[in-house]
């Protein structure tokens, strides 16, 4: 499903049909229209974080999940799984975007200082990665430093860092760090847990691994 489409004379999957005029190429997906002049036409369909619809206005989402509580000193990797979403690209322009979770944000800390978030739940898997087209696995490596028991039940995480692999349906971002201190931070790892997948690599990547998201308002 994801990966390079090129469109001789017509195209036409469950999403979304493409097909060949005199002059363009006419792209739909329900009431979305768009045409495209050209002899030819190759597409990139490549998944994204969900953080575009109905509009982007963040570069964070937020998980949550069924509580998993943390022994003092312990560690742990859980694998969650979430909606994702699908990028219709045209010569790196984005003409299209879909997705199948809901669209709902969330606030993230205070009013006067917190992060507003896509919000999407999460469902806890195991590692076998089993591809849908319409869902990804976020690998989620968790280490309790305190010496206390802990719960945690959400993740947020900033799209702008977060690299993401894909072969054919399957879907995975890149391995995130969870480390509960007194103030809990969000790593990312730079590194897929599964094998064999194409990277779709984060806007930003100078010194990736030294930026992180601190959860000071509870995990």
């Amino acid at each position: 499903m994801f990966g390079q489409l090129k469109v001789r004379n017509s195209f036409k999957c469950e999403q979304f049909s493409v097909k060949k005029g005199k002059d363009f190429y006419k792209y739909k997906r329900g009431k979305k229209e768009v045409k495209i002049a050209g002899k030819s036409l190759v597409l990139n369909i490549l998944p994204l974080a969900p953080v575009n619809l109905p509009e982007k206005i963040t570069e964070f989402f937020s998980v949550s999940f069924p509580k998993i509580h943390i022994s003092p000193r312990g560690k742990v990797i859980v694998f969650l799984k979430v909606p994702l979403e699908v990028g219709i690209f045209l010569e790196g322009e984005l003409i299209d975007v879909f997705g199948f979770a809901k669209e709902e944000f969330s606030l993230y800390g205070p009013v006067d200082g917190g992060i507003i978030t896509r919000q999407v739940e999460g469902e806890e898997v195991s590692d076998k990665i089993k591809g849908d087209g319409e869902s990804l696995i976020i690998p989620l490596r968790i280490k309790n430093y305190t010496g206390e028991v802990k719960t945690i039940s959400k993740l947020i995480l900033d799209t702008k860092f977060l690299d993401i692999y894909y072969k054919k349906k399957q879907v995975a971002v890149e391995m995130v760090k969870l480390d509960i201190r007194e103030l809990p931070r969000v790593r990312y790892l730079n590194k897929s847990y599964f094998k064999g997948m194409e990277k779709k690599k984060a806007k930003r990547q100078i010194l990736k691994k030294e930026d992180i998201v601190e959860m000071k308002w509870g995990v």
